[in-house]
């Protein structure tokens, strides 16, 4: 189970009888930088692989690899923090689907 705790700029993870293991990342703060987030407002697992981190904050989607730590694997949308309005650029997402 993973929730995006969105004022709190983290991704919280709990097994499958609900106890807490860890928080991604584990000190967060609202942050533009690789493996930080801003206002997360949704998480989805994609290719039961990776992690796909929609920041509201950030305009973008952050993707994680579960296998490697939650190491940062790339940036959809503008990587800068900065809301776009062209094609692959989002201004304040809220959700994914896989």
């Amino acid at each position: 189970i993973i929730v995006a705790d969105h004022n709190n700029h983290r991704l919280q993870v709990f097994t499958p009888d609900f106890q807490f293991i860890r928080s991604i990342p584990e000190n967060p703060k609202p942050s533009n930088e690789k493996g930080y987030f801003n206002c997360p407002a949704a998480v989805s697992i994609f290719n039961q692989r990776f992690l796909l981190v929609v920041e509201y904050g950030n305009h973008r989607v952050q993707v994680l690899d579960a296998f490697n730590n939650c190491q940062f694997v790339c940036f959809l949308g503008r990587g800068d923090g900065k809301a776009g309005g062209k094609d692959e650029e989002f201004n304040q997402p809220l959700d994914i689907a896989i």
